[in-house]
């Protein structure tokens, strides 16, 4: 049974329209519309009909007769004036562009052998027609042939140009239809990513003279995954009684990259490392990541290292507990994290046979680390163990599996080391300068803090209040609250209300780790930010004049690029799972999997906890016979039946995959149990 918004929908859709046949014999238009009627703003949802919905931010759905559709694209963002006819039933006929859903995409070409002209099928839902389509010479002449990859913009839209009809323009060949780099080279294109890596520079000589303290000496090491070749950090612990020294070094690109330099303003662009299954595209050239800047075993390289002093509790010890030097280092050992907790869990590695110094220091880290976590969880929820999922490839490039990664206690060692760095770095920047590239968490979205009430409150927890929601005390309380239900459906419901983390220019608090001040500097080779935060670190140590950067504009463009970064991801993945799966349809292969969400109309998304594929359940497989006592209910994330909860967020399934769509890379599934 649908719920009671949707079933309103379908009730007005049903006395409106007859398979999107007009009533009385005719169609009703715009031109017909009074000018004074009322107008509405809201996004353009297109149906496997030819008729579709304007839908407004406050939840409301005004039907569009299939007319006006032809006027406008799924996802536009539109003004609409709202009609009532003589029964009182409400229409959004569109009357004013405010966005266009195509400014940039990506689709497949093909050419009508009728009318001898390209048309594009759109590669987004909502698009189940192909459009028409302009073709400038530059790309006709490469002969793109039925089914290629190519980028598209909006040709003419019909609200902008009423005498025109809906047009797509052709701006680029992405790939040939029988290229297997399709994956990759389309999600990239989508959201407008560079493809390649940077070119190698004429030289690899250091800009920077300053002098550099020797800690060649010290016995860093690195842990990462096997297949790491961009080593950026390295660690080592000292034991003096009271308390450890813990050194934290970490790569120096800056020392080859002058700020403002071509090499420079291409790091900016890119903003971070795009990581895609099988391969990655650096902000700075291969030479210089996994080259000269990466903390290679034995080899002599620059690095900024913090010095950090660390009670036996956990927390930081004096005074000044932290103080950051301009250094050469020589890692002695490179490690891997599966190896480091096989030895640090069973006393042995088959990979390792770790030097009594080496044993030192690994036990020691490991009680450092677990001492931390201790003391953090006074201020933050601690991170869940929950798997990575990294699809892998065979030696064609074709997907071979998943490999599954589990935070292990060499994971949890760098990821501890990693956090009271660039909590360190933040509180220098802060005191130091009052700027840099911070990281700012403020928890719960400030315009939903209704709605967390409200589900606290039906979940029990009725003392809390939207001030104290807005404070970092008052999330880590309502967090620790939420980790201590009996299951993770209501932490999972409220995390739909968290606003992301964001990079600001000035100190900023971080809800989510329970920190005054972050800011990191730990992945130099992989993130602009850090860089600058770099440069910024070893001007106040030399007393050198700050580095410029256009502030407003690098925020803006890390912020972006790391949202696209993980989307063109997720794509690749998306694509790459299809192939994986389909065998598993015809063997019947069943699945647990968790539901990590209930939508409005459609039905349950879970995640497949094997390989980590996300796949669809209809609610019509759920209630097959249409039984009126199963409803569900998308704002509290829940399915009833006879008013008990049937199924809820974060609910452990079994399911058995039913079909793939790889028009929408969709994964279809069925509830066995």
């Amino acid at each position: 049974m649908l719920d009671s918004a949707s079933l309103a929908v379908l009730q007005q859709l049903k006395s409106q329209m007859n398979e999107g046949k007009p009533q009385n014999g005719k169609q009703t238009t715009s031109d017909s519309a009074s000018d004074n009627a009322p107008t509405r703003d809201g996004n353009v949802k297109a149906t496997d009909k030819s008729y579709g919905f304007l839908e407004t931010s406050n939840g409301d759905s005004f039907f569009i007769p299939p007319a006006e559709m032809r006027k406008v694209f799924p996802g536009d963002r539109i003004t609409a004036r709202i009609i009532e006819d003589k029964q009182g039933r409400k229409q959004a006929f569109p009357s004013k562009l405010i966005t266009p859903y195509i400014t940039s995409n990506v689709g497949r070409i093909f050419l009508n052998p009728k009318d001898k002209n390209f048309y594009v099928d759109v590669d987004a839902q909502g698009y189940r027609e192909k459009i028409f389509a302009k073709v400038p010479n530059a790309i006709r002449q490469l002969e793109p042939k039925d089914g290629d990859w190519v980028k598209i913009g909006l040709g003419d839209h019909p609200l902008e140009k009423s005498d025109k009809k809906a047009s797509l323009l052709v701006k680029e060949l992405i790939a040939h239809a029988d290229d297997p780099k399709i994956p990759w080279l389309v999600s990239l294109k989508r959201y407008d990513l560079p493809v390649e890596c940077p070119p190698d520079p004429v030289s690899l000589e250091q800009f920077e003279h300053h002098p550099r303290e020797d800690l060649r000496e010290i016995p860093f090491v690195t842990i990462d995954s096997p297949s790491t070749r961009d080593m950026d950090d390295a660690v080592c612990i000292e034991d003096r009684g009271d308390y450890w020294t813990l050194y934290v070094a970490i790569a120096d690109p800056t020392s080859f990259i002058e700020s403002g330099s071509p090499m420079d303003k291409e790091a900016a662009s890119r903003a971070f490392t795009c990581y895609l299954p099988g391969f990655n595209i650096p902000i700075i050239p291969h030479v210089m990541s996994e080259g000269v800047c990466s903390l290679m075993e034995g080899e002599d390289r620059p690095a900024l290292v913090a010095r950090i002093n660390v009670a036996k509790d956990g927390s930081l010890y004096g005074d000044e507990p932290c103080a950051f030097s301009i250094a050469t280092v020589r890692s002695r050992a490179r490690l891997a994290y599966d190896d480091v907790s096989d030895f640090l869990e069973n006393g042995k590695s088959d990979n390792l046979n770790p030097d009594p110094w080496l044993v030192t220091e690994l036990t020691t880290l490991q009680e450092f680390s677990v001492r931390r976590a201790k003391q953090r969880s006074k201020t933050t929820v601690l991170f869940k163990d929950k798997p990575d999922y990294e699809i892998e490839l065979d030696e064609n490039g074709s997907p071979a599996g998943v490999k599954v990664e589990y935070r292990r206690g060499a994971n949890k060692i760098v990821e501890e080391c990693m956090i009271i760095a660039n909590e360190c770095a933040g509180d220098f920047l802060a005191e130091k300068l009052g700027r840099g590239i911070f990281n700012r968490h403020t928890g719960f979205d400030s315009e939903k803090l209704d709605l967390v009430l409200k589900h606290l409150s039906r979940n029990g927890i009725t003392d809390a209040t939207k001030e104290e929601l807005g404070t970092m005390e008052g999330f880590f309380r309502i967090r620790s609250l939420t980790d201590q239900q009996p299951t993770g459906y209501l932490d999972m419901r409220l995390r739909k209300f968290y606003i992301p983390a964001e990079v600001v220019g000035k100190p900023a608090e971080h809800f989510g780790l329970g920190l005054k001040n972050y800011a990191t500097w730990t992945s130099p080779i992989r993130k602009y930010g850090d860089m600058i935060n770099h440069r910024l670190i070893k001007s106040v140590i030399t007393g050198a004049p700050l580095p410029a950067y256009d502030e407003k504009e690098v925020l803006a463009t890390l912020n972006q690029i790391k949202k696209v970064n993980r989307y063109a991801e997720r794509d690749v993945n998306d694509w790459l799972y299809m192939d994986i799966l389909e065998p598993e349809i015809e063997k019947g292969t069943e699945f647990e999997a968790e539901i990590c969400d209930i939508t409005q109309r459609g039905g349950v998304k879970a995640q497949l906890l094997a390989n980590g594929a996300s796949v669809f359940i209809p609610f019509q497989s759920i209630n097959e016979n249409k039984a009126p006592e199963i409803t569900q209910n998308s704002d509290e994330g829940r399915i009833y039946n006879n008013g008990k909860v049937m199924y809820e967020l974060a609910m452990k399934i079994t399911v058995r995959l039913k079909s793939i769509d790889r028009t929408n890379r969709n994964i279809t599934a069925e509830i066995v149990s």
